[in-house]
């Protein structure tokens, strides 16, 4: 494989012998003490222990200027004086007073520093991180961000790959030469999708010193009370420069995706802290998503390049796989979704999709369709009856007709025993029916018959996904009301499935699951009104139980969680929440009867109708 011959890529330092690396620590700086090699990306870093204290010898690639180097160490300073309470790397004069001191190796100089050793436990190799604990990422980036707002120092006119304005022509640059092209391709794809939603906006973004790397490689922590690592310092400013604001969040993010457990709604606490820290405009929100999307795809194929120059920098090789996880999860869900979600999570309005037929899509039903309750709420769905593969079939029948409704978490939908998330919040909505009805085109567009039968019209509105409609209509343009076939038939019933989308390009799901329903509904907007031509009066959710709780409640009777599961349906060993997730339970008391136990509820049942007081006669 030929590597690309371009100036701004980085060569890694040679190695450098520790006897060496010693013998400049005595002269330069006049510290003696045992030294060893700490491993880096593109530097070498070594740990010094010596009389006066701990260090780390830090020896700058030949890439990175001594202004930069200085101007590492003034924010420093800067940061030093503004966050007293954050650990820091401080730099320690050599000999002659100035903290950059040449190391010559090979004939060459090369420059070196002596910082400051921050205490403190790493967080890398955690391998879940708590929610509590990537909110305190997200603070400290918003801290180190707003801190760093009114710090100035010399600009360089180097070019720098790890400055997301430089993403995509580093991502070009570097990934035809990687040897596996499935990959290649697809991550330009990802980053010229994601380059093209940041930007309409870039122009606006603000622009500052940014730190650019905090991320589990270069936080430390210490174990709070409740023996959680929580970061308490920053370690290794090379990646300081001029940059995007929110690109100081966007690095932070995309490193909690390699994590155990993680996913792209992992990342909201950060995104809440630092918002809180330092408020992020409607812009700068807009392009969050993608610019994680471009930060994990720079890291993924300048990895493979970094091997290739360096092959025993087992610092670059272990994190290869690391990497290409981050990207997995960054691309996973759609920008405008995740960009939505993080509108949800901001306390952002959503912007709202008008549904406006031209043509009732079933001008033969009537307007007065019932809707089934599938929620953990629901009346009927008691002693396991929601774990039946036909529970929503089994509630409609007997109805001429019924629908579900859009938006809601469905307890028929719930899995139980694993730990997979289930997808139960509904994007469209179903109609159930007991006599075939003829479907019409809502309006004009196009339409496409997929393999499966599934029909999609995209016109000047959203894209319509039709779900069990025996079609005869070809692919082609369509009219409003214009038939497009009848409702199928399936196991004695007839249901139609209708969903609508913003996302033009791509087929979405049906179900989400209730991390980010938020999003994933701000695309799919609700239906109802082609089915029924009007709009559901749908019950309001319950977003201040907590509240309501706390005022109902002496403040002596505490709550054990900052954000409590709401329990809904309990049923043998399982709880079920008002989201649809199932949980295991092992809190309760229920080992000998366990949820829900059909002997026990009739029993109760009997005695409350016949007595429910307690005795005042003995």
């Amino acid at each position: 494989m030929g590597l690309p011959s371009t100036n701004w890529l980085v060569r890694p330092v040679a190695p450098i012998d520790e006897a060496g690396a010693a013998a400049v620590l005595a002269t330069r700086f006049g510290v003696r003490g045992t030294v060893r090699d700490l491993g880096s990306q593109q530097d070498r870093n070594y740990g010094v222990r010596g009389d006066a204290g701990e260090y780390v010898l830090k020896v700058a690639n030949p890439a990175t200027r001594t202004a930069e180097l200085r101007s590492q160490c003034d924010a420093v300073e800067h940061l030093a004086h503004a966050l007293p309470r954050v650990r820091l790397p401080r730099a320690r004069p050599g000999a002659d007073g100035d903290v950059v001191q040449p190391f010559p190796v090979d004939g060459a100089a090369l420059s070196c520093r002596l910082l400051d050793f921050v205490p403190g436990e790493p967080i890398m190799d955690s391998r879940y991180l708590a929610p509590a604990v990537v909110a305190r990422l997200g603070e400290l980036a918003g801290q180190i961000a707003a801190a760093l707002a009114d710090f100035t120092a010399p600009e360089t006119d180097r070019f720098r790959p790890w400055d997301l304005r430089n993403a995509l022509e580093v991502i070009e640059t570097l990934a035809p030469h990687w040897p596996d092209r499935a990959r290649a391709e697809r991550v330009l794809c990802a980053a010229r999708t994601a380059h093209a939603l940041v930007e309409p906006h870039a122009k606006d973004l603000p622009v500052q010193f940014v730190h650019g790397d905090i991320t589990g490689n270069n936080v430390v922590c210490e174990t709070a009370r409740d023996g959680r690592r929580m970061p308490v310092g920053v370690i290794d400013f090379g990646d300081l420069g001029t940059g995007w604001t929110v690109a100081e969040l966007a690095v932070t993010c995309t490193s909690v995706l390699h994590h155990h457990g993680s996913g792209p709604a992992s990342v909201l606490p950060a995104v809440r802290a630092f918002d809180a820290v330092r408020p992020l405009t409607d812009g700068e929100s807009a392009v969050l998503w993608p610019l994680v999307v471009l930060r994990a795809a720079v890291m993924v194929v300048s990895g493979p390049y970094d091997v290739l120059q360096d092959p025993d920098n087992g610092y670059a090789s272990a994190a290869l796989d690391r990497e290409w996880a981050m990207f997995e999860s960054a691309v996973s869900v759609p920008a405008e979704v995740m960009t939505a979600q993080l509108r949800e999570t901001l306390g952002r309005p959503q912007p709202q999709v008008a549904v406006v037929p031209a043509h009732r899509m079933l001008p033969d039903l009537p307007d007065d369709v019932p809707a089934l309750d599938l929620s953990a709420q629901s009346d009927d769905l008691h002693t396991g009856r929601w774990l039946e593969a036909d529970a929503e079939a089994a509630q409609a029948s007997g109805l001429a007709a019924a629908r579900t409704r859009h938006g809601e978490f469905r307890l028929t939908r719930t899995t139980i025993d694993t730990t997979d998330a289930p997808a139960t919040c509904a994007l469209g909505v179903d109609l159930h029916l007991a006599d075939p009805l003829e479907v019409h085109a809502p309006w004009a567009g196009t339409l496409t018959r997929h393999a499966d039968g599934t029909l999609a019209l995209r016109g000047e509105g959203p894209v319509v996904w039709l779900y069990g409609v025996d079609s005869p209509a070809a692919s082609g343009p369509i009219t409003a009301g214009q038939p497009l076939g009848t409702v199928a038939e399936r196991d004695g019933r007839h249901t139609l499935g209708v969903q609508l989308s913003t996302l033009a390009d791509r087929h979405p799901p049906r179900f989400a699951t209730p991390d980010l329903a938020a999003g994933w509904l701000a695309v799919s907007p609700d239906p109802t009104r082609l089915i029924t031509g009007q709009d559901p009066v749908e019950p309001s959710a319950d977003t201040d139980l907590l509240a309501r709780r706390d005022r109902a409640f002496a403040p002596v009777q505490e709550h054990y969680y900052d954000d409590p599961p709401r329990i809904e349906r309990g049923w043998r060993h399982h709880l079920v929440d008002a989201q649809g997730r199932g949980c295991l339970d092992m809190l309760n008391n229920v080992t000998i009867l366990g949820h829900g136990h059909p002997a026990l509820s009739d029993a109760v049942h009997r005695q409350w109708r016949r007595l429910n007081t307690n005795s005042r006669f003995h």
